[in-house]
């Protein structure tokens, strides 16, 4: 989906945008409550950059790290349009591989993010991973924020089979979904 269907999930990731100033808004201020004003942002999975962006726009520097070629080449246009573009770097790869795509080039990294659906797409163990290679890549005290996430309590009241998302006039994204309770895993299709 994030390669092969890229264009379509682009549109879904732009619907977040609104959103995110509320987000880093949040971030930010649990940031300045431990003393942190700027620094190096790690954003994993960034998608189209807007945390890593609207981060910048506060004076950090960050890195986003995703697999979609086609999400980071509109993150770069994004930070340029947001005159952010000398405070974001875009890298592409597998965050798996945290390690050799990001190694310690651009660290080590004061916050490191995962927001929205940036964890849960493969095992537990991988995710476990991802967040201690991010650890060994970031500095003392690193602020680890993990957003817009659901837990398993969420879903069992809350979950709904299908859905539809308006993407734009001429389209519209229908989701149906499996969730497994034991597991605490969705299957969408």
């Amino acid at each position: 989906m994030f390669i092969q269907r890229a264009d379509l999930f682009l549109k879904l990731l732009n619907q977040r945008w609104p959103k995110t100033e509320e987000l880093v808004n949040g971030m930010v201020k649990v940031l300045s409550s431990f003393g942190i004003e700027q620094g190096k942002l790690l954003d994993l999975s960034c998608g189209n950059g807007r945390v890593s962006i609207n981060m910048a726009k506060r004076g950090f520097r960050a890195v986003g790290v995703d697999i979609s070629r086609p999400f980071l080449k509109d993150g770069r246009r994004k930070a340029e349009e947001h005159d952010v573009s000398r405070l974001v770097t875009f890298v592409e790869g597998d965050v798996r591989r945290l390690r050799n795509v990001v190694g310690s080039k651009y660290g080590p990294f004061d916050v490191v993010v995962s927001a929205w659906t940036s964890i849960g797409f493969y095992s537990e163990e991988d995710d476990f991973d991802v967040f201690r290679q991010a650890r060994e890549l970031s500095r003392a005290g690193t602020i680890l924020f993990v957003t817009e996430t659901m837990h398993t309590e969420y879903l069992s009241i809350k979950f709904a089979p299908t859905s539809y998302t308006d993407l734009d006039n001429n389209m519209v994204m229908l989701e149906d979904r499996k969730y497994d309770p034991t597991s605490g895993r969705i299957r969408t299709a």
